[in-house]
């Protein structure tokens, strides 16, 4: 994978951190900016599929509980605004996500300034 690639590590979870009462949420680090480039779309794709996967493991059922879309969240952490095609691609995302026990989310977390 090129060096600065907006979603990178596509076979490891970059941050997941265990709820309260159960569950968990599953952080994509997206360190630069989304466009509408094939390349990006499926950056974005491949890593959410594997998060996917990891969601439905015995393995994460043992450590944070029996998977759902209310009790794990797949948050795409974006320090840049995302081009609009990848916020619609999110949102088309969305249903795969709930199908497998997970709901999606974008936290734009840009800095004024």
């Amino acid at each position: 994978m090129a060096h600065g690639a907006p979603i990178q590590n596509l076979d490891s979870i970059d941050i997941i951190g265990a709820r309260n009462e159960g569950g968990a949420d599953l952080t994509i680090v997206v360190s630069s900016a989304l466009n509408a480039s094939p390349e990006h779309q499926k950056l974005l794709l491949d890593k959410l599929e594997g998060y996917l996967g990891y969601v439905n493991t015995p393995d994460f059922a043992a450590e944070f509980g029996i998977p759902s879309p209310d009790r794990v969240c797949i948050v795409l952490a974006c320090y840049h605004s995302p081009d609009p095609v990848i916020l619609r691609l999110i949102e088309k995302c969305s249903a795969w996500a709930q199908k497998n026990n997970a709901s999606l989310r974008v936290e734009n977390r840009t800095r004024a300034g």
